[in-house]
């Protein structure tokens, strides 16, 4: 099991961690804030989590577009 320091709370209110949501892009493919809400309730609350929604959707385009680099 992850602690809080390694799988820290992206959203409060509904007590969803990053790794929940760094899952939820992988296997679901979620581009969008609303997409990730859909799937984990993240940024459904308050609405102050969306900027670190927005991060790790962001860190997994620029995964990929490393990965498609490589490839190359």
């Amino acid at each position: 099991m992850l602690d809080a320091e390694s799988d820290p709370l992206v959203c409060r209110c509904l007590q969803v961690c990053r790794s929940q949501i760094v899952d939820c892009i992988a296997v679901t493919g979620a581009e969008s804030v609303r997409d990730v809400s859909g799937h984990t309730g993240a940024g459904s609350g308050c609405l102050a989590c969306h900027c670190r929604i927005k991060n790790l959707l962001a860190e997994r385009t620029r995964s990929a577009t490393i990965a498609c680099a490589v490839e190359l």
